[in-house]
């Protein structure tokens, strides 16, 4: 069922996906209980979710993650994103873990403070069997700041689903190209 979800919003639930807590938490939360950020970034709204890591919480390595595992074959495009913000001096950092075949590899460089808005992270997967996606939050040295994730995407995973990214166009026959290339 959530293999199919094209972005989990977190606006209900985790869809699926597993957190796993080290003295410091993810937590599901509504933009309008949290200071930053003030908006979710599915809607734009303060009455949208996300999940949440506060820096006030643990100390200095303390981590919690996000974990996924897609246990099916993947096409060869297979790609994963993600919507993250942070905010703080010294708040931590964002890892992402990708592994497959028994080999865990860091597939996404470590993020610091981006300022007050959303931004997009992504990870290349390609054709594979079983793979575990895990997005980790490493708390930093302070304890002022915040760290926010939504809209975790996977794209063109599944044979006979084509689904294009946001600078692309998917034609009438299910091909995608890129948008600047489209004659319509």
């Amino acid at each position: 069922k959530q293999w199919y979800q094209r972005r989990v919003p977190f606006e209900n639930d985790t869809c699926g996906w597993t957190i796993t807590n080290n003295k410091v938490s993810f937590n599901r939360v509504s933009a309008s209980e949290f200071m930053h950020p003030n908006v979710d970034h599915t809607s734009g709204e303060s009455t949208g979710h996300y999940l949440v890591a506060n820096a006030s919480q643990g100390g200095e390595g303390d981590s919690a993650m996000l974990t996924y595992t897609l246990n099916r074959n993947t096409r060869a495009k297979c790609y994963f994103s993600f919507w993250y913000h942070m905010e703080g001096d010294s708040v931590g950092s964002i890892n992402v873990y990708r592994t497959s075949s028994g080999t865990k590899e860091k597939a996404w460089p470590t993020a610091v403070d981006s300022g007050s808005g959303w931004n997009q992270g992504g990870v290349f997967i390609g054709k594979v069997s079983n793979v575990k996606i895990d997005v980790e939050f490493v708390k930093g040295s302070s304890n002022y700041g915040d760290v926010a994730v939504d809209d975790v995407s996977f794209h063109r995973c599944i044979v006979g689903s084509e689904e294009c990214m946001a600078d692309e166009f998917q034609c009438r026959s299910g091909q995608c190209i890129k948008a600047e290339k489209r004659c319509e």
